[in-house]
């Protein structure tokens, strides 16, 4: 992610993965936070047990 970062390519988080980044925080976890939140935050749309796959979309799109 760092990387990623840097080199400013285009990526999305989870709100998983944003999660585990904060929990693991000692200090200035809303600082990171902050941060973050400037990337899109992909959520799952359907996780019954009978999707083959779950879809993601991002949390500020028109629910559908």
């Amino acid at each position: 992610m760092r990387r990623m970062i840097e080199e400013s390519e285009p990526f999305a988080l989870t709100g998983i993965v944003v999660a585990e980044v904060l929990q693991g925080l000692k200090r200035d976890a809303g600082v990171i936070e902050r941060f973050l939140a400037q990337w899109d935050m992909l959520e799952p749309r359907d996780l019954t047990p009978t999707a083959a796959r779950p879809r993601f979309t991002a949390l500020d799109e028109e629910k559908v």
